[in-house]
């Protein structure tokens, strides 16, 4: 931790760079025309009543004031764009890297993997996804299936022993299936063991770490926390870098980052001895290493990439499926209805697979399933290519609760923004094109798009999974997402790289869990929000310091036997 001296002499370098960049910034042209909600504060703008809101509910009420783009607030009189249109979001994600990753996000997101996949731009991330391709394909991805739906089944016999003779139990689903993912990644990632669902939150450290590391370093942020970032906007990111390295508040992150980098560095040594040996295996994190030692001397990815892609994996491949699941029981127990709907079609598929002889559920099961694949859609993430067809339950659930709720994007020169709808400007003048300045601040508003009314239909704010059976999504010509055209799992040139394996994995565990068991609602459970800290993550109002949280009552509806 700075001392306080140090801590002060930061804030003078940064008002420093502060006053020089503010003139420029001034100079140049800027989005002022663009309609937006009033200022909080000179210093605060409106960052302070976007960040501190539960996730998603500040882009709702603005963008139904004032249109599918909304100008905010920064410090000095800067501002940035919330964007929800959809050509408009088309064009940020599918321009190749005119529109980057902001530096103040790169860089929070940096304390916590140190680097990878997700935080490169340009040619560093053209290299990186080129080297993680072959790892993340459709027949790797299907083969861990069976690992998947092993997890899924002891999460369930763990939830059972808990019943003991009781008809019911009330339980923190999140924990167990926090844990089993956590299993899967280390199996079908790098063939190691973490044993996180045996030892339990408390035992494991790097689990007990990660669950903590976003509520600690992102939640429910402080007025002098937010005036910093603002102030930042006006940084080089090199100060950026030094503030979050050396920042109080960021110090638990640093530690759960270095706790990783140093069981990632065991691995990395381990996967290339048993390469020099010939035994390299098919595990995510071999199939990368290969690639990265028969790629050129020149395109190699140094070892500390290394280490960081490993981190990127771990966090990105287990927490945010851990909080997908929890938030569709979460669904499942406001909608009896629509649990025993899903129920029953899962159901009926097991019985007619046993008849065959097939013990468990294949990829293939899945996109048999209608209404599964409509609930899915609904939840949860980012998905890259595909159709609408087949893909109707798990749309819904991806849809309506994404694992992240807003990207932020810069633009790197000066260009034009189309939009799907006109927008009226604080002159009145309409138009369907914005000019966007070199150094724009950006925030994709992945939550107002995803229940966006002209693309979803009217009932857009209600978790309805009849919708991708029964309408046409409008793309607008200009389809966003990479999967049912939600955005949860990004789109474009920086589209998730393991979509097909998160996709995969929710299925299995989703269709394990509800042929088992029932779930229900406790007064804990209404106290349940969205909590915005880089992730959405399910948190018990006024608990954050306990991390993610799901309480539900469950109740067995056949034995484990059958």
């Amino acid at each position: 931790m700075l001392a306080f001296h140090q801590q002060l002499a930061v804030a003078v370098l940064i008002c420093v760079f502060a006053v020089t960049l503010i003139f420029k910034r001034w100079k140049r042209k800027n989005v002022n025309y663009v309609r937006g909600p009033e200022r909080e504060s000179w210093l605060l703008g409106n960052m302070g009543q976007y960040f501190r809101s539960e996730a998603g509910v500040a882009d709702a009420k603005w963008t139904a004031e004032y249109g599918n783009v909304v100008r905010l607030h920064g410090a000095f009189g800067s501002s940035a764009l919330l964007v929800n249109d959809p050509k408009a979001l088309q064009t940020i994600y599918n321009s190749g890297y005119k529109y980057q990753k902001h530096p103040i996000r790169r860089q929070l997101t940096k304390v916590l993997l140190g680097g990878g996949l997700t935080i490169a731009d340009g040619e560093e991330h053209r290299l990186q996804r080129r080297i993680n391709t072959p790892a993340f394909g459709f027949p790797e991805t299907r083969a861990h299936v069976p690992l998947f739906i092993e997890y899924a089944s002891k999460v369930c016999d763990l939830w059972q022993a808990r019943l003991g003779g009781d008809d019911s139990v009330t339980i923190d689903v999140n924990v167990a299936i926090s844990g089993a993912t956590l299993d899967v990644i280390g199996h079908a990632a790098f063939d190691y063991e973490f044993n996180a669902l045996n030892d339990g939150v408390t035992q494991n450290q790097l689990r007990k770490a990660i669950s903590l590391v976003a509520t600690k370093s992102f939640g429910a942020p402080s007025d002098l926390t937010i005036i910093f970032q603002n102030i930042l906007e006006f940084a080089p990111e090199w100060l950026v870098s030094f503030y979050v390295n050396h920042s109080s508040l960021f110090a638990f992150g640093r530690q759960t980052r270095d706790l990783g980098m140093s069981i990632a560095k065991e691995l990395v040594q381990g996967k290339r001895e048993e390469l020099r040996l010939g035994k390299g295996k098919r595990d995510i994190f071999s199939l990368l290493v290969k690639a990265n030692e028969t790629t050129d001397s020149k395109s190699r990815l140094s070892d500390y990439d290394l280490h960081a892609q490993m981190l990127t994996i771990i966090t990105a491949g287990h927490e945010t499926t851990a909080t997908a699941l929890s938030w569709s029981l979460f669904e499942l127990g406001r909608r009896p209805e629509i649990q025993k709907r899903l129920r029953d079609e899962v159901n009926a598929h097991y019985n007619r697979i046993r008849e065959t002889g097939q013990e468990i559920f294949t990829w293939s099961d899945f996109e048999k399933m209608e209404y599964l694949s409509a609930f899915t859609k609904v939840i949860l993430f980012y998905f890259e290519g595909g159709t609408l067809c087949n893909l109707t339950l798990r749309q819904e659930a991806f849809r309506f609760h994404p694992a992240v709720s807003w990207g932020w994007r810069t633009s790197v020169i000066d260009q034009v923004l189309p939009l799907s709808r006109p927008l009226t400007t604080v002159t009145g003048e309409v138009v369907d094109s914005l000019h966007i300045p070199k150094g724009t601040s950006i925030l994709t508003s992945i939550s107002s798009f995803n229940r966006n009314k002209d693309v979803f239909g009217s009932d857009a704010d209600v978790f309805n999974p009849g919708r991708f059976l029964n309408q046409k999504i409008n793309t607008f010509g200009a389809p966003v997402g990479v999967y049912g055209n939600v955005l949860t799992f990004g789109g474009g040139t920086r589209a998730c790289i393991g979509w097909r394996f998160a996709l995969l994995e929710y299925q299995s565990f989703l269709t394990e869990i509800i042929r088992r068991f029932e779930f229900e609602w406790v007064p804990e459970t209404t106290k349940i929000r969205h909590e915005n800290v880089i992730v959405t993550v399910p948190v018990v109002e006024g608990q954050i310091e306990r991390g993610a949280r799901m309480p539900l009552k469950i109740r067995p509806v056949m034995s484990p036997k059958e």
